[in-house]
C-alpha cells in the first residue's frame, strides 16, 4: 500500500482472509470492505449463477477458470461505482477520478516508497484530443493489442475479440464515468446471455465495448510511432526498425520500443500514472534489465545511450488510435462494425 499512501484505497477482501493477507496496523488510506463474502453475491451476478456454471463446460481454459472466477471478473464495473459510493463524504466525493486495480497488478515492489497514481492526473484527460465527446467523460484502460492492421479483416476482428487486447485489471475515470461505464457494462453483458453469447471472461465483452464505442475510451500505447517521444530508426539496421517490422507483419504483440527500453504494455501504464522518482527509477531498472540479441547487434546491448531510456508519452483516445493510417484508416466508423461485433459474441 505504499504506492498509494496518499490515495485513498478501498479494498474488497474476504473477511477470512483480511487478518491473514493485511499488515496491522492497516495503512491510514485503506478502507476495508467484508461484507460480500462469495463470489455471487454481487447484484449484476446473483442471478446468472446456473447461467456461469453451464459456460464453464464451453470455456476452452476450464481447467484454470471456475464460475466463480466469471461472476468476480464481470462484477468489476460494479464493485467499482459500490466501492466509490461507500465510501463518499457527505454529498461530495473527495476525488475527482476513481480507479479500479487488480490486487495481482502490483506484485513488484518497484512502486515501495512512491506516490501512485501521479497527483496531477487531471493532465492526462485535458491532453487527450477533442472529439465529439467531452474528455472527462473517457474511461481509462490499457490494451496490449487492437490496434494492428489484423482489426481491418472480420477474421481479425474475431481474433481480436478472443485475445486479451484489454487490460481488465485496471480501468477508471471521472464518477459520472464509471457510473456511464457500470451500465453500459451491464446491459451488453445482458445482451449477449440473452443470445447465449460465451461472456464468462470479462476481456472479450471489453473488446466488443472499444469497437462499438472507441471515443469512450482511451489509452497510452508503448509501441505507438506516432507518440511524440518516438524516435525513428537511423537506418535498416537499427534495431527499433527491424523490431516495428517485426511486429507489422509478423507478430503483432512484439515490442518495437517505440518509446525505449519499457516492461512492454503491460507495466506502461504503471510507469506512466507513477511519480517521478518512481519513472527515474525504474528507467534506470529497464535500462539495466531489458536486453536481448537485437539489442546486441543493432543496439545498444548491455551500454545503451540515454535515448534508449523509457520515455512518457500522452494519452490518446482509441477512435484516433483506430484510425490510423497503419490500424483502420482515417475512414473508419465504427457503426459500420456494429453487426460483426454482435456476431462476435459468439465466438468461444
Amino acid at each position: 500500500m505504499a504506492a498509494t499512501r496518499n490515495t485513498p484505497v478501498y479494498l474488497f477482501i474476504l473477511p477470512t482472509l483480511a487478518s491473514s493477507l493485511l499488515p496491522s496496523p492497516l495503512p491510514s488510506n485503506l478502507i476495508l470492505d467484508t461484507t460480500i463474502t462469495d463470489g455471487w453475491q454481487h447484484p449484476p451476478v446473483a442471478r446468472l449463477e446456473q447461467r456461469f456454471k453451464d459456460m464453464h463446460r464451453l470455456d476452452r481454459e476450464k481447467k484454470i477458470h471456475s464460475p466463480e472466477l466469471y461472476a468476480i471478473w464481470n462484477a468489476k464495473p460494479w464493485l467499482t461505482e459500490e466501492g466509490m459510493r461507500k465510501s463518499r463524504s457527505g454529498e461530495k466525493f473527495e476525488w475527482d477520478y476513481v480507479f479500479w486495480a487488480d490486487a495481482g497488478s502490483f506484485r513488484d515492489t518497484w512502486y515501495n516508497g512512491g506516490s501512485w497514481p501521479l497527483p496531477k492526473i487531471r493532465r492526462t484527460w485535458e491532453k487527450v484530443g477533442e472529439d465529439e465527446m467531452d474528455t472527462e467523460h473517457k474511461v481509462f484502460l490499457p490494451l496490449q493489442h487492437a490496434t494492428t492492421k489484423e482489426l481491418e479483416l472480420e477474421g481479425g476482428l474475431r481474433r481480436s475479440y478472443r485475445r486479451g487486447n484489454s487490460e481488465a485489471s485496471f480501468f477508471g475515470g471521472s464518477p459520472s464515468t464509471i457510473r456511464w461505464f457500470n451500465s453500459t457494462f451491464d446491459a451488453y453483458r445482458n445482451f449477449y446471455m440473452s443470445r447465449s453469447f460465451f461472456i464468462g471472461k470479462e476481456q472479450p465483452l471489453l473488446n466488443s465495448l472499444i469497437l462499438l464505442l472507441p471515443s469512450r475510451f482511451i489509452r497510452v500505447h508503448v509501441n505507438d510511432p506516432y507518440a511524440p517521444a518516438y524516435i525513428h530508426p537511423n537506418s535498416m539496421l537499427d534495431h527499433r526498425w527491424l523490431r516495428s517490422i517485426m511486429r507489422r507483419y509478423l507478430r503483432s504483440f512484439y515490442e518495437t520500443r517505440a518509446l525505449g527500453r519499457c516492461r512492454g504494455e503491460y507495466m506502461y501504464y504503471q510507469f506512466f500514472f507513477a511519480d517521478k522518482h518512481t519513472r527515474q527509477r525504474l528507467q534506470d531498472m529497464w535500462l539495466s534489465d531489458l536486453h536481448d540479441s537485437w539489442d546486441h547487434w543493432f543496439g545498444g546491448g548491455e551500454n545503451p545511450g540515454g535515448s534508449e531510456k523509457c520515455r512518457t508519452t500522452r494519452a490518446i483516445s482509441l477512435l484516433e488510435a483506430f484510425r490510423k493510417d497503419d490500424v483502420l484508416g482515417p475512414n473508419w466508423d465504427p457503426a459500420t462494425y456494429r453487426s460483426i461485433v454482435v456476431r462476435l459474441g459468439g465466438i468461444r
